[in-house]
């Protein structure tokens, strides 16, 4: 591998280098520069390189320079590469001539002659040209990196032109695993849920929450998805979704959807079905109606005793109520009510009650005022007692011919 001769300092906008094969990479602060490498500053952009002997070399937009041998290690020349030592024998190796007015020159070279007065048949077999400076310091010259056109060639082969996104797209949706509710409808009951999309493979997603940002990374299949960690609050929530590629494109979308995680339900035998004392669920009605509160809009799915099944759906004031068709015996009844909304919440409750259709009653003159032959309802009690049996706890009322309204209530026995 070839050796590191610079590092990239600071970047405005964007900067690619090319390797000797051919291999084109977006550069960062601090990327390594290998002899041979061509950098280049994009449209609008400048890229700073430190060199491993400390200089610095800068690129303007539209930039590049090739970091071959030359410009990554300089020569740099001293007094001794540049000026004549004043000795005789140092001044034979010049031959006197004269710059003309347009800048060319010519001269002759005696071979040497002057130094020995022989003709010379050793040595160099070519004239060899020599600065003569004054005697001054040691220069050192820095000499700056050529600069050229993207579009220029370097030894035969196009300098790579910046790298253009070709697009990016990018879609999301709350994913199927939350949607709790109707299919797409983007109403879930999961605080915590996951967001799914499609985007260009490779592109970097950003999701921002109202908790933070979450980010990932597109599948090579050009699928993401991203579950929050935080849960939210029921209630209407977006979040703005970003797509990045590596060459600054990008490409945003929002996903709105609403939480609700929340359901209420009530229910009760309903009054013109409670027959008896208002709120002790017996009722004498073997059909009853049941009635209740729910979330508007909701389902509600009553089963009866009997196996039948009542469906019904809360009103918009928030109530529903619903009246078998199939007669209950006497007796113990329980009714299972459950309840389903949009986001799929759901709540269940029983209602228990006593179905009471049937009811006896006796009722004669009482031995004590039965005068008479027993049994023969003949007494000569102006006031008589009249006794009789009935279920337990009902109410007796007794109407006697003169109006009078008499009630008791039976006993336990």
């Amino acid at each position: 591998m070839a050796e590191i001769v610079a590092r990239v300092g600071k970047i405005t906008g964007q900067a690619l280098a090319r390797d000797p094969d051919g291999n084109v990479r977006v550069l960062k602060s601090g990327d390594p520069i290998r002899e041979g490498d061509v950098v280049q500053s994009t449209d609008g952009s400048q890229v700073q390189m430190l060199m491993a002997d400390g200089r610095e070399i800068t690129l303007n937009a539209n930039e590049a320079a090739k970091l071959d041998a030359e410009v990554a290690s300089p020569d740099l020349p001293d007094a001794g590469d540049s000026s004549v030592q004043n000795t005789p024998q140092a001044f034979t190796r010049i031959s006197r001539t004269v710059v003309g007015r347009d800048g060319t020159f010519s001269f002759d070279d005696d071979g040497g002659k002057a130094a020995a007065g022989a003709e010379q048949t050793e040595g160099h077999s070519f004239v060899e040209l020599v600065r003569v400076v004054e005697n001054v310091d040691p220069l050192a010259f820095q000499f700056g990196t050529t600069r050229f056109p993207l579009t220029d060639t370097i030894q035969g082969g196009a300098v790579a032109q910046p790298l253009v996104s070709a697009g990016v797209i990018v879609a999301g949706a709350l994913d199927s695993a939350s949607d709790s509710g109707l299919k797409g409808d983007a109403l879930t009951n999961d605080a915590t849920p996951t967001l799914a999309g499609t985007a260009t493979p490779g592109a970097i997603i950003e999701v921002v929450t109202p908790n933070g940002v979450l980010t990932t990374v597109a599948s090579a299949g050009g699928t993401w998805s991203i579950t929050l960690l935080t849960p939210l609050p029921n209630g209407p929530a977006s979040f703005p979704v970003t797509a990045r590629d590596t060459l600054g494109g990008v490409a945003t979308t929002t996903i709105s959807l609403v939480i609700d995680t929340a359901i209420s339900l009530t229910a009760q035998l309903a009054p013109a079905s409670d027959t008896a004392l208002v709120g002790d669920n017996l009722t004498r009605d073997n059909t009853p109606t049941l009635r209740g509160t729910g979330e508007p809009g909701a389902s509600i799915t009553v089963t009866s005793p009997t196996g039948e099944v009542l469906t019904t759906t809360v009103a918009a004031n928030g109530t529903w109520s619903v009246t078998p068709t199939t007669p209950l015996p006497d007796g113990a009844a329980n009714f299972i009510v459950g309840t389903t909304d949009a986001a799929g919440n759901t709540a269940s409750a029983t209602v228990s009650l006593t179905v009471d259709t049937t009811i006896s009653l006796t009722a004669q003159l009482a031995p004590a005022s039965d005068s008479g032959t027993a049994g023969d309802n003949l007494t000569n009690d102006n006031t008589p007692t009249l006794r009789g049996t009935v279920e337990p706890g009902a109410s007796i009322t007794v109407t006697s011919p003169t109006g009078e309204v008499l009630t008791t209530t039976v006993a336990a026995d």
